[in-house]
Parts: C-alpha cells; sequence; structure tokens
C-alpha cells in the first residue's frame, strides 16, 4: 500500500473503531486504545510520530503525512461586539471535531453528537 492508503487507513480505524471511545473517570481508554495501536500503525508507515495520540492526528494531504490538529488551529482573534455566549475560542479539540463533522455531512453519513451539558455541542454544530 503507498502512503495514502495508510494515512487513510490509520484515520480511518482510529475514528471508526475507537472514535466511541469515552475516557470516563480518568481511565484512559482513548490512550489504552491509542497505545496499543501505534506500533502497529508505525509498522505500516514508518514516519508514524510516535509521541502523539492516534486522536490527535490528521490526514494532510498536501504534504503527504500526518499532522497533528494543533497545526491547523486558527489564531484566536477577539472581538468586542461578539456577545459572550458566542465567543467561540478555536482548539485543538474544536477542529477535530469539526473535521470529522465536515467529513461525514460531505459524505451523507448519518451523525449522532453526544456529551456532557456545557462541552459546546450546539455552538459545534452551528
Amino acid at each position: 500500500m503507498d502512503h495514502y492508503s495508510n494515512m487513510i487507513l490509520i484515520f480511518s480505524f482510529t475514528w471508526g473503531i475507537g472514535g466511541n471511545i469515552y475516557n470516563t473517570l480518568n481511565m484512559g481508554y482513548r490512550t489504552k486504545f491509542s497505545d496499543t495501536f501505534k506500533t502497529k500503525f508505525q509498522s505500516m508507515y514508518p514516519s508514524y510520530p510516535m509521541d502523539e495520540s492516534i486522536f490527535n492526528l490528521y490526514v494532510n494531504f498536501q504534504e503527504i503525512k500526518l499532522k497533528t490538529f494543533e497545526t491547523i488551529v486558527p489564531k484566536f482573534k477577539y472581538e468586542r461586539n461578539v456577545p459572550f455566549f458566542n465567543i467561540l475560542v478555536p482548539t485543538a479539540e474544536y477542529i477535530k471535531h469539526n473535521l470529522l463533522i465536515d467529513l461525514l455531512m460531505k459524505n451523507n453519513s448519518n451523525l449522532l453528537i453526544t456529551g456532557n451539558s456545557g462541552v459546546g455541542k450546539s455552538i459545534l454544530i452551528k
């Protein structure tokens, strides 16, 4: 397989299988899942960044490599006229979920967004 296929397989496996894993009560289930598959992914994709969680990586097709979501977080610009509850500070977590939602919606896939109260689900959807 070529680099594209391996990167897409890694990303798809991560979110298709591991996306439903929830870190409850500091049990670190996502960390355990990530650590279990990192070495397997490195055998498929030699330049796999071993110091990153598999949940922090996306496929950058321009550079043909896996990169962290942190690299595409835009700078926050405070605007005084925006009401407090409409302020959105972009984070790697927000970018990650936004990218996943965009990919699913572009492919007409069903989507269920869950989470605790106040984590920003409504803002993310808007």
